[in-house]
């Protein structure tokens, strides 16, 4: 991923305009000059007007002072948001100017006055962006401003009486970031539904919040955040806006009707394939182009796993579903996900009946192991120990070092076992997952009222 700029030079902006909408890229202006204007007048008045110089530039940079600003210069990492306050530079050039005039030597007030204003340039960067950060801010008609602000935000637009659209980010937290728009309707998601057969491991409660996510998982499960998906948060945001506006019918077919069908199609595809492409984009570099898919062949236990999470668990979008149903008809979407249900559950019932038993007596096995493993980590301890009390009450060198290499067989055996408890818990453990996760949807399917 390409190394991102502390500072941006571009805010990515929707802006209102009258009844249409329009993205801009908006240049981060030099406008620190023009606020330092007055100050730097007063560098030219040959006198000690430290105060009123002091004050003036205390004015004209008020909106920036004061505060706090939490500033991620990597959206997805953890750990590295800014506390960003420029009231420390306010300081420094408070303590100057007092030492200045107290050291005065041959040089004019006007040389000390200049030195403020040339250290405040040497800073414009940060101050020309938070500058420009708070008069974006304040302006009415940008209803999307691109930033970095570390941790929660959800600027909320309301379109209409039932539509509202939401630019919901959690940057600088490393796997628990995110960056997503939602678009509600009466106050239910539109869910980008074919999230759910793209991606092999999405969570219901992952893709039931965003109607379209600009968020990726690379390496190590670290979030993939790149600050230039605000071009496309922008444009998708003014395109939605404006179908949601002026042609309500094609906004319903593309983001509702289009969505449905790709996830029956995509479940009855499942259900009849063995061979399947689902997005990569977790395992490659991010990239704000077409996703890369990679190809999966499945068989057997893996095979009916995938079948049992895809379609039981589509039952939970049922009621996503219906709530859009004041929109358009869409009980044959609902019926036809029921429909597959209960021509698959019995594969996935009798799977969860075959694993059972196995799970089980290994889980048994399993503990009994952890058991004898304890006491036998234990008994080598007090062991040890012992040995080492025998050791302090003699002086033979090769009696010593005998009973040294005693203490060494008995941790090589200690290291052995406490390897081989591992591979077992961890067998036991990837089938508990598995026996869990039917055991999940199978009680998911018997909950569901058909």
């Amino acid at each position: 991923m390409e190394r991102e700029k502390e500072f941006d030079d571009i805010f990515y902006v929707l802006i209102k305009d009258g009844h249409e909408y329009r993205t801009e890229k908006m240049e981060v202006r030099d406008l620190l000059p023009n606020y330092l204007h007055k100050a730097s007048q007063l560098c030219n008045i040959e006198k000690d007007n430290y105060k009123e110089f002091y004050d003036e530039i205390k004015n004209e940079l008020l909106p920036v002072l004061n505060k706090t600003y939490s500033y991620c210069s990597d959206l997805g990492d953890s750990f590295i948001n800014s506390e960003i306050s420029l009231n420390k530079y306010i300081n420094i050039i408070q303590k100057f100017l007092i030492t200045s005039r107290a050291e005065k030597g041959n040089e004019d007030y006007s040389h000390y006055k200049k030195r403020v204003i040339t250290f405040l340039l040497k800073h414009k960067e940060k101050f020309n962006y938070f500058l420009n950060f708070e008069e974006l801010k304040v302006d009415e008609s940008i209803l999307i401003l691109s930033n970095r602000i570390g941790g929660w935000s959800n600027p909320v637009y309301k379109i209409s009486d039932d539509f509202s659209i939401e630019v919901k980010s959690n940057f600088g937290y490393g796997r628990a970031s995110y960056f997503y728009i939602t678009v509600k309707y009466k106050n239910v998601n539109i869910t980008r539904f074919s999230d759910w057969i793209y991606y092999r491991y999405a969570k219901f409660y992952e893709v039931s919040r965003y109607t379209k996510k600009y968020h990726y998982v690379g390496d190590k499960n670290k979030k993939l955040i790149s600050y230039k998906s605000w071009v496309h948060v922008t444009e998708l945001s003014r395109e939605l806006i404006n179908l949601i506006e002026n042609d309500l019918p094609q906004f319903i077919k593309k983001y509702i009707i289009n969505e449905c069908n790709l996830l029956i199609n995509g479940l009855h595809y499942i259900l009849k394939n063995e061979s399947f492409k689902f997005d990569n984009s977790h395992d490659g570099q991010y990239t704000d182009d077409l996703p890369d898919f990679k190809r999966v062949d499945l068989n057997g236990e893996e095979l009916i796993e995938l079948r049992t999470e895809k379609v039981v668990g589509a039952l939970d979008f049922i009621s996503e579903i219906n709530a859009l149903s004041d929109l358009t008809d869409v009980s044959s979407f609902v019926k036809e996900i029921e429909k597959m249900n209960v021509n698959f559950f019995p594969i996935a019932e009798n799977e969860f009946l075959r694993l059972t038993p196995i799970y089980l007596e290994k889980k048994k096995v399993n503990d009994d192991h952890w058991e004898w493993y304890n006491k036998f980590i234990k008994d080598s301890y007090i062991e040890i120990e012992k040995i080492e009390d025998v050791m302090v009450e003699f002086e033979d060198e090769d009696l010593i070092n005998l009973l040294k290499s005693k203490i060494d067989e008995i941790k090589s055996k200690m290291h052995i076992e406490g390897q081989l408890m591992m591979k077992k818990h961890s067998s036991t453990n990837r089938l508990r997952i598995k026996y869990e996760l039917f055991e999940d949807y199978i009680g998911k399917f018997e909950k569901h009222k058909f």
